[in-house]
Formats: C-alpha cells, structure tokens, sequence
C-alpha cells in the first residue's frame, strides 16, 4: 500500500506543478494588463506616453535630478492604483535635499512593495518592505542596443521632455507594437553567471557588426554565461531597480529571441547598452503586453532575423542616424514588434 502510494504522489506531482506554474504564468499575464491599462489611462490624462526618463531636460545630468534616470514607473504610479507611492517620491522630487537618487534607494517609497511589479515565477524579485524594490515588467527600448541616454524612433517611448509619443506615433499598429515584456532579475555577479541571472560582458562595442552573434555565443552547453567580467554590484544587475532608466535595468529591447543571454556593452557588463532581451521562467516563451492592452506569450521560437546581419551594412544608414531612422526591422518579427513606425504591420504569432 505505501509503494503504491508513494507512485500515486509521484505521479500526481508534475501535474501539481504544472498546475501551479499556470496559476503564476496567467497572474504574471494579468499584471501586464494592468500596466497596459496604466499606460492607457496616463494617456487619456496627458495625451501622450510616459518618457524613458521622466526628469530629462537635456541639461546636466546631477544629483539633483536623479542623473536624469528615474524611469518610466515614477509617472504610471497613479494609473495602477499606486497614488500614494506616487505623490511621496513627488514630495522627494521637489524637495531633492532629502535624498540621493531615488532609483538608488535614496528615498523611502523606492522601497515600497508594489505587487504587481513582480511576476510571482521569480522569486528573485519579491523582496521585503525596506529594501530596495525590483521589478519584472520593463520597457520597450526598441530593436537597437541604445543605453538611457540616448533618444530613439525605433522605441514607442521616447526620451524626455523635448520628446512626445502617443498613439498617434504608432503607425504600424497598437495591437502590433510592444509597450511591455517581463524579464527576470539578476542576482549573480560573475564571472560566468547563470543565463537569466547574470551578465556577460561582450568585449566589443554592441553595436558592432558580430556583437549580436557574440551575445548569443557566451551561453555555454551547461547554462553558464562565458564572461571573465563581474558586474560591479549586485544592485546594477537587471532589475534590481525599479526605478532606473538604464536599460540594462528596467528595459528590454528585442534583438535576440526570448530568453536569449544578457550581453553589456564593451567590458563593462553593466555599462551603457548591449542586449537585454525578454526572459522568464515560465517554459517556452515569456508574457509580453502590446500598447492595446493585450497580451500574448511570445515563444522563444519567434522569428528573430538573423544576428549575423549588421543593421548599418542592411540598411545603408550611418550608425549616427539608425536611431532616428525608421526602416523594417532585420530582426524579423520579433524586432518589428518592437518598432513603432518602421512600415510593419506584422502580428505576434
């Protein structure tokens, strides 16, 4: 009786599991939708999208204005029922004596919890009250490897003040344009982290010829990433911040497929740029929101392009001029999900 038992539960148990990562996949679904429905309702309010960078002006990037990084979460507080967070960091906001950064931990509300920030199949990004928040949800910083600081059409969001988007900017489609897609939080420094968990660094400029290719060649048969580089901190790694808009920790872009490695730029793994695309732990594929609300899970199977292509040598456009230039993305229909206006209409599978 107790072998057969013991079979019982064995065989019981996937299916137990299974059933559990479903139940956490579909909240993870509708946490998206809410951010969807944020972005939505902040542009009824404003007319137009949340900036990349909230406070960039073009002026000096200090202190004072948080180095020009607090990010896109700051302005969409009040459109997912997180008004009371929204209007503390304001207060810190006008009054920057009283803290650092506030995407560095400096001021309090950064380390208040915000549930649906997290995707409950990352247990690496559910801290406590007191620390230093994380988030899953990030940012759609198009089909190139631009850092914070750098304004791009190829993104639906654009950089500061002296920038608008809106719906009207999406011309290839609300329902066939990413707003969001979720990302795992890193955790291992290095050298040779985990995939998902860590950063390599690519040793060359990413947005040079093979850079693409080399990212995608730094994951090893084991699961481990081919990087003799640490990243400084453990809060510089993706995610770690949830309000820093630095790509690298509260953005994504859509170069390489799903659950791709995460590559730095040059030898800096959390220096400016690289590729930082979508991954999770869900199996096969990651949760990603459209700027019409919807949200579809994307395979990691997706049509990507090809990473040999160099986007200069493809287009004949100057690597000074790709970022304002809109042109079919080379990443097939993972990168033109991303672009908003660049003649695609091409729908997620």
């Amino acid at each position: 009786m107790i072998a057969i038992i013991g079979v019982l539960i064995a065989l019981l148990l996937p299916a137990v599991q299974a059933a559990r990562e479903a139940a956490r996949r579909m909240s993870c679904s509708n946490h998206l939708k809410q951010w969807g429905l944020g972005l939505h309702t902040h542009h009824d309010a404003h007319k137009e999208f949340p900036n990349t960078l909230y406070q960039r002006t073009g002026g000096c990037a200090t202190a004072s204005n948080n180095r020009e990084r607090l990010n896109f979460v700051y302005p969409l507080l009040p459109y997912i029922e997180q008004t009371a967070i929204y209007d503390l960091i304001k207060q810190d906001v006008a009054n920057n004596a009283n803290f650092t950064w506030i995407w560095a931990g400096g001021s309090k509300p950064s380390t208040m919890p915000i549930s649906i920030a997290v995707c409950p199949s990352d247990t690496n990004a559910i801290v406590p009250s007191g620390q230093l928040q994380r988030g899953n949800y990030r940012l759609n910083r198009g089909d190139i490897t631009c850092d914070h600081s750098d304004d791009s059409v190829r993104s639906p969001f654009r950089l500061g003040s002296s920038s608008v988007s809106n719906f009207s900017t999406v011309t290839d489609g609300t329902s066939n344009t990413i707003a969001f897609a979720e990302a795992t939080v890193g955790i291992e420094l290095g050298p040779n982290p985990r995939i998902k968990l860590g950063v390599a660094e690519l040793g060359i400029d990413a947005a040079g010829a093979t850079a693409a290719s080399l990212c995608l060649a730094k994951k090893n048969a084991n699961g481990l990433l081919s990087s003799s580089v640490t990243v400084a901190e453990a809060h510089r790694l993706p995610g770690r911040r949830l309000y820093d808009g630095r790509l690298s920790l509260m953005g994504v872009n859509f170069i390489l497929p799903p659950n791709s490695p995460w590559c730095g730029s040059g030898t800096s793994p959390d220096g400016r740029g690289g590729f930082f695309s979508p991954t999770s732990y869900h199996t096969g594929g990651v949760n990603a929101a459209m700027i019409d609300g919807s949200v579809h899970f994307v395979s990691d199977t997706i049509d990507a392009g090809d990473p040999v292509q160099d986007v200069r040598t493809k287009t004949g456009i100057s690597t000074g001029n790709i970022w304002a230039s809109s042109f079919a993305s080379i990443y097939g229909v993972w990168g033109a999900a991303a672009t908003p206006a660049s003649g695609e209409s091409q729908q997620l599978p």
